[in-house]
């Protein structure tokens, strides 16, 4: 089978500077799925991103995470040591107000005090035996850690490679500092949050293995094999992850979240690793749905698709994404193995469940690459969206294919519009005026009603320079003309639906010799000023003609509805200025 259809070409260069002024890059004209799709790629003009860091966010949706990490309390232990240690509380009190105010060294001096000194009281408490805890005692050990590591940071500006501009000498001590507070109270107060910082260091010195290693334990402790369930009690520990890691996952021994996540990137699985996955599977018993999925996914990326269609049977589909996410690549796998009826079927199912364009798009993809694409305007068929139904009649269907749509009894009579609206704009744009008069006066009610009787003057005299400059004008105001060639696609209709549907779709690669031919507005009315220069009578057609012919020659929103440029940002036609001249 074809490469996947949402593997998107390039639109870096696809239409012109002036295209973006005001508005920005466009985004992709089709919805990104809900469901996990492997193989979707955003076009790369897209804002939006759809990687291996999305797809993931997608699986972890399911989880319902606390905001943030949730530390032990210390407001008891803050109120007993201001009654049992006010000498202590107090030093500490103004400490923390130096660190509050910015004025880290000056914390760092007060919290060192507290840190390394030692009361006569505490030390008669030692000495019989008595309670030795302080508060204000392992406050300020973590709080010195915090004033050594921003100190560090204090060149750094927050983006750059860190390792340049941060004092190394600091970062050492905070690190030791850190370790000194995990020694003196395992189990303290700000233990956790110590170990967390401490990944921050070994991003800040740029050790990236000891970064990798903290990341993969913080993973395992939320996300554990089973019998232990997931710990969502804070979710910060996955964007860190998601940012950061950039080490190596073990099917065979790391986490089932772990795993997931490395067959959601670029690597592809091979059969040792697929053989691997699948004696893992009571440790996903936590994780409903999870190896269900990440063994298709395993499966459709290492190529075994008959494998997948016997070993992942088809199953009752709800709107979970991990459910949709299977039955798409079981979807899939049927058509690679030449089922594409049963692939058919097992889509519309999902399609029962999950409406959205994206999976309407499957649908349609799978016609097409079965050479039926005109059953997607049937009554059978289950496509109902708008932009979808516009954009395969723009893409897929040759002029041929659309003038036997006409008269084909099959196809649905909501559904015959779409093809119909094509077929009128392919006969205006390449002037094929008796045809499209044949079109108005037979069964066409669509969108170039308004021109019939332009139309129809034009069948009779193209050189009619009224209706010449008519059209031109309900061109220019109600369609973006797309430009001859591929590279300079803009469609007011369809959007940049071009970049979603190829390369699957095989009549897409035909379009710019299809297009070659097609008659901007800005044709229409030089064709009217020459016509009415011919006759040397003035008229408020040709007056029509020469006001849009100046606007077409201007930069801005316009230019692309009516001048075809030859260049980058080049008009192909007479400028703003020869044109008033």
């Amino acid at each position: 089978m074809k490469p996947r259809f949402l593997i998107f070409i390039s639109f870096a260069l696809l239409i012109g500077a002036n295209a973006y002024a005001s508005r920005g890059p466009p985004l992709p004209f089709f919805d990104i799925p809900s469901y996990i799709d492997p193989e979707y790629k955003a076009p790369d003009y897209s804002e939006m991103s759809y990687g291996q860091k999305t797809k993931f966010g997608l699986i972890l949706q399911q989880y319902k995470f606390d905001a943030g990490a949730k530390e032990s309390s210390d407001a008891a232990a803050r109120a007993a040591s201001e009654k049992q240690e006010p000498k202590s509380f107090s030093k500490y009190s103004k400490a923390a107000e130096a660190f509050n105010s910015g004025d880290y060294e000056q914390a760092l001096k007060g919290f060192t005090e507290i840190r390394d000194g030692f009361s006569i009281g505490e030390k008669l408490r030692s000495i019989v035996g008595g309670k030795n805890y302080s508060w204000a005692k392992e406050a300020a050990t973590y709080m010195v850690a915090r004033c050594q590591l921003i100190m560090a940071q204090k060149n750094w500006d927050g983006y750059s490679e860190p390792a340049k501009t941060v004092d190394l000498s600091m970062l050492q001590s905070a690190d030791a500092s850190y370790q000194q507070y995990l020694k003196e109270y395992p189990q303290g107060m700000y233990a956790n949050s110590a170990r967390n910082i401490r990944r921050r260091i070994f991003f800040l010195s740029g050790d990236q293995a000891a970064l990798d290693k903290g990341l993969k334990q913080a993973m395992h402790k939320t996300f554990p094999s089973a019998p232990q369930s997931p710990d969502t009690s804070s979710f910060a520990i996955v964007d860190e992850f998601k940012t950061h890691f950039h080490g190596e996952i073990d099917v065979s021994s790391d986490s089932p979240m772990l795993i997931a996540y490395r067959l959601l990137g670029q690597e592809k699985p091979n059969v040792e690793t697929v053989a691997a996955l699948e004696v893992r599977e009571k440790d996903f018993s936590t994780y409903p749905g999870l190896f269900r999925y990440v063994h298709a996914l395993a499966l459709y990326q290492s190529e075994q698709y008959q494998q997948l269609v016997e070993k992942i049977p088809e199953a009752a589909i709800t709107k979970d994404v991990l459910s949709l996410s299977t039955q798409i690549l079981r979807a899939r796998a049927l058509q690679h193995i030449g089922k594409p009826d049963e692939a058919i079927e097992a889509m519309r199912k999902m399609h029962a469940v999950s409406s959205e364009d994206a999976v309407e798009l499957e649908i349609a993809y799978l016609k097409i690459d079965d050479g039926d694409g005109l059953w997607i305007y049937t009554k059978e068929s289950p496509l109902k969206s708008e932009k979808i139904l516009r954009s395969i009649a723009q893409f897929a269907f040759t002029d041929s294919e659309l003038e036997g749509a006409v008269g084909n009894k099959k196809i649905s009579g909501d559904k015959r519009k779409f093809l119909m609206d094509e077929l009128a704009k392919r006969y205006v744009l390449t002037q094929r005026f008796k045809a499209m008069s044949d079109l108005l006066n037979k069964q066409y009610g669509g969108l170039f009603v308004p021109l019939k009787s332009s139309v129809t003057a034009l069948a009779a005299n193209t050189e009619n320079t009224k209706a010449l400059a008519d059209v031109g004008e309900f061109l220019y105001q109600n369609y973006v003309t797309p430009s001859s060639t591929v590279e300079g696609y803009a469609s007011y209709w369809s959007g940049d639906a071009l970049t979603d549907l190829s390369p699957r779709c095989k009549p897409c690669s035909n379009f710019k010799e299809r297009t070659a031919n097609y008659k901007p507005p800005i044709a229409f009315f030089q064709s009217a000023v020459k016509n009415s220069m011919k006759s040397g009578e003035k008229s408020e057609s040709e007056a029509k003609a020469l006001h849009y012919i100046v606007r077409c020659g201007r930069g801005g929103e316009f230019r692309n509805r009516c001048v075809w440029s030859s260049g980058w940002g080049e008009p192909a036609d007479d400028s703003s200025k020869n044109a008033f001249m």
